[in-house]
């Protein structure tokens, strides 16, 4: 019996140095989780029972002989290796719990610690074996995505923005008209802003043949402002930009010098309402006619003010009423040169929304018009890919306010965040959300996966039900891209477990040796 024990001790811690041996093997494998073998004892042959005591005698033990041993575990171990600097975005590796989720060829789910992708010619995320990475679009999750991190690689991208919230900027054109000279044109484009139109008033203004010292700006009530003492005027040429900034008279007449205002009427209508009759009289004052102003605008039910500036000679009208004045019998408003294109301006309030269509490029070879290819991608800590085009722009996903799934986010050319309904797609859903968010998996006893090769897990009952989540979420850990996670082996752990297993398999083999003596001994009692 004993050559039997000696045997399975032989056998058993040969198997341990095979898993020491696989160990060190893997000491350089991306992500690889070493394993420890475990022994427990056969069943013993018992020669006697134990007894318990009696009144004459006392109680003894039983008398038993082991018959060996067996493995009665080989299980990994999932603590975290060493972290090993790459620079490549695409190594990735996890700091903390979870896995990478991979797809292969028959649509099966698989886990993996190994980071080391590489993007394919078509944006997939793939493993060195070609399996797509699986990405996600809910934060959380108990079923797991089914749609594979592929980067949009060429798209067309066409940009507008909205103001007031209704009426789109449009392209064409307006005219403005400074001091009487002009008119010159300005252009807009659909990817125009509300700074990027300050921007050209001002550099119209001040360009030939204006040379103007008036300055436009966007105050922090999002009106556009044009102070100065030109006159400015305003015409709508193709673009509807005029019509919807709605700009409103707040205005300032030119410097004049005048003894005193003449004597006669004019009249002043506020905000489209019945004209109202101003009358000078002989030896009235411009406070006096400032006064007769702001009379006439409150009774109008209006809420500018008028003042006047005897250093300067200039009456100023300022506010957000539209006001109309009309000379009667009076020389004043030709005096004061006040007129419907005095300046400064104010318009309305505004609401600058720019907003995106996305629509998959040409695959016929004719290049759509607002085609842009992807020059580049990085990978955030909880696993987003950004996508930056050729324009400028980049695409990425983010989760929007009160949302428990990732939705789309694109940063415009202009550097303006686009999210929600102001992104559209056209001829469906051009680029999924979770295209661009790798997809992290837990289960509650990794120990219960079973290894595949590849760097790969297969999930099964022994490791529980997996959930899902995207990076720093759910108990997983976050993303780190630029780095791998290195193999966990412990080399000096090792090579002292290779020499005990070394000792346990001589020492079971002498052990064999002399029962083999003993019984060539006792077969030769009998010559």
């Amino acid at each position: 019996m004993s050559l039997f024990t000696t045997i399975s001790g032989i056998t058993n811690n040969q198997a341990m140095l095979d898993v020491i041996g696989d160990n060190i093997a893997n000491i350089n494998t991306v992500g690889f989780k070493s394993s420890k073998i475990s022994f427990e004892t056969i069943f013993s042959n018992t020669l006697s029972s134990g007894s318990v005591p009696t009144s004459t005698t006392g109680g003894t033990n039983p008398k038993q002989v082991g018959l060996g041993v067996t493995i009665s575990e080989i299980s990994k171990n999932f603590g975290r290796g060493s972290i090993q600097t790459t620079g490549r975005n695409t190594d990735l590796n996890i700091q903390g719990e979870g896995f990478f989720t991979l797809m292969d060829s028959t649509n099966r789910t698989l886990l993996s610690r190994a980071g080391n992708f590489s993007a394919d010619s078509e944006g997939n995320l793939v493993n060195p074996k070609g399996l797509k990475v699986v990405g996600t679009s809910d934060i959380t999750s108990s079923t797991g995505g089914t749609t594979t991190v592929k980067m949009p690689t060429s798209l067309v991208l066409t940009e507008t923005n909205t103001i007031s919230g209704a009426t789109a900027i449009t392209p064409g054109n307006f005219t403005i008209d400074v001091a009487g000279i002009g008119p010159e044109t300005i252009e807009v484009e659909d990817t125009d802003t509300i700074q990027d139109i300050v921007g050209k008033i001002n550099s119209t203004m001040s360009g030939a043949p204006f040379s103007s010292t008036n300055v436009a700006s966007l105050n922090s009530s999002n009106q556009i402002v044009i102070s100065g003492t030109d006159t400015v005027a305003f015409a709508d040429d193709t673009s509807d930009f005029a019509s919807v900034v709605g700009l409103n008279a707040s205005y300032t007449s030119d410097a004049f010098v005048a003894p005193l205002p003449d004597d006669g009427d004019f009249d002043i209508t506020v905000n489209g309402g019945a004209a109202v009759s101003i009358t000078i009289g002989v030896g009235d004052s411009y406070d006096d006619v400032v006064a007769s102003i702001n009379t006439a605008i409150e009774a109008e039910g209006g809420t500018s003010t008028a003042s006047y500036d005897a250093t300067s000679n200039i009456i100023t009208i300022s506010g957000s009423d539209t006001l109309t004045f009309a000379d009667d019998t009076s020389t004043f408003t030709t005096d004061a040169n006040f007129a419907q294109s005095g300046g400064p301006y104010t318009t309305l309030a505004l609401t600058d929304t720019p907003k995106v269509d996305i629509a998959a490029a040409s695959t016929t070879g004719t290049e759509l018009p607002n085609t842009y290819k992807a020059t580049s991608f990085s990978i955030s800590n909880n696993g987003s890919l950004e996508v930056t085009y050729s324009n400028g722009a980049r695409l990425t996903v983010t989760t929007l306010p009160g949302e428990e799934t990732r939705s789309l986010k694109y940063t415009s050319s202009g550097s303006e965040e686009i999210t929600g309904t102001d992104i559209s797609q056209t001829a469906g859903e051009v680029v999924d959300p979770a295209q661009l968010q790798i997809q992290l998996a837990q289960v509650i006893n990794p120990k219960g996966l079973e290894s595949i090769g590849g760097n790969l897990f297969s999930i099964n009952a022994a490791a529980g039900t997996p959930t899902f989540a995207i990076g720093s979420e759910g108990g997983l850990g976050s993303i780190d891209a630029g780095s791998l996670e290195a193999s966990n082996v412990d080399l000096p752990n090792e090579f002292a477990a290779m020499i005990l297993a070394q000792k346990a398999v001589e020492a079971n083999s002498r052990a064999f040796s002399v029962q083999n003596q003993i019984m060539d001994t006792i077969v030769n009692l009998g010559r």
